[in-house]
C-alpha cells in the first residue's frame, strides 16, 4: 500500500475530556497529542531484527524534546511497524515529523503519513502510566464520532466494560478527522481474536488491528 508523505494536522476546535484530579501532572491532556506511525515492513525484516533496532533507538527517543511516551509497535496482522506516541504538544510532534523525517523513511521503507490526533479522553495520568508500563499489546478500534462516548463518565464506563476481560490494562482515545475517534486499548497479554466481536459491540466501532508492544518508553519524570 502506498501512502502520501505528509503530516496531517487534525485539530478541529475540539476540547479533550479527561478524568478529574490531575494536579501535578507532567502531561496536560488539553495540549497533548497522539501519533500512530505505521511504516511499511520490509519482507526481510523479521521480528527479532525489528525489536533489536527498536532497542538501539531508545537513547535517540529519550532525547526528543516534547515526547512524553512511546509504545514501540509491530502490527501482528499487517506488514507495518512503528509506534504509538503521546506528545506534550502539537509543535513537538511537528518538529519531529519534519520533511527530513519523511524523506528518510521514504528512502528506507516507502511513503507514509502521520496524522496528529488531539486527545479526546484519557484516565488519570498516574493510573494510565502505571497500567501502560505492563502492556505488551494494544488493540485499536475506530469509532464513528456520533456513536462514541461524549463525556468522561461515558468513556470510563466503556473502559470499565473492558476490565472484565482478562489481561486488559487501560485505554486512551484520540480524534481522527471529523467523523472518527480511535480507541487504543492496552493489554498485558495478546488478546484473543475470538473476543473481537464482543469488543466491537462494546465500542460500537470497527476493529483496526492488534499491535505487539515490545518496548514502553517514558520521558515523564
Amino acid at each position: 500500500m502506498k501512502f502520501k508523505s505528509t503530516l496531517l494536522i487534525l485539530f478541529l476546535g475540539l476540547s479533550p475530556i479527561f478524568a478529574d484530579g490531575m494536579p501535578g501532572n507532567t502531561l496536560d491532556p488539553k495540549t497533548a497529542v497522539l501519533t500512530w506511525t505505521r511504516v511499511n515492513r520490509p519482507w526481510y525484516a523479521v521480528s527479532f531484527l525489528i525489536k533489536s533496532k527498536m532497542k538501539d533507538s531508545i537513547p535517540e527517543y529519550k532525547a526528543i524534546p516534547g515526547l512524553a511516551l512511546k509504545s514501540y509497535s509491530i502490527e501482528t496482522e499487517q506488514s507495518s511497524f512503528g509506534g504509538i506516541y503521546i506528545w506534550k504538544s502539537e509543535q513537538a510532534a511537528r518538529d519531529w515529523f519534519n520533511p527530513n523525517w519523511f524523506a528518510r523513511v521514504k528512502e528506507k521503507y516507502g511513503e507514509t503519513e502521520v496524522p496528529i490526533l488531539p486527545l479526546v479522553w484519557m484516565p488519570k495520568e498516574e493510573d494510565f502510566l502505571r497500567a501502560r508500563e505492563s502492556a505488551t499489546y494494544a488493540k485499536v478500534f475506530q469509532i464513528k464520532s456520533n456513536l462514541s462516548p461524549k463525556t468522561a463518565k461515558e468513556w470510563e464506563e466503556m473502559t470499565k466494560s473492558f476490565q472484565k476481560e482478562a489481561g486488559f490494562l487501560t485505554a486512551i482515545s484520540a480524534k481522527q478527522g471529523i467523523d472518527d475517534v480511535l480507541y487504543f486499548t492496552f493489554w498485558k497479554d495478546r488478546p484473543e481474536g475470538k473476543e473481537n466481536e464482543s469488543h466491537i459491540k462494546l465500542t460500537k466501532g470497527s476493529f483496526l488491528g492488534i499491535c505487539e508492544l515490545p518496548i514502553q518508553l517514558s520521558n515523564l519524570k
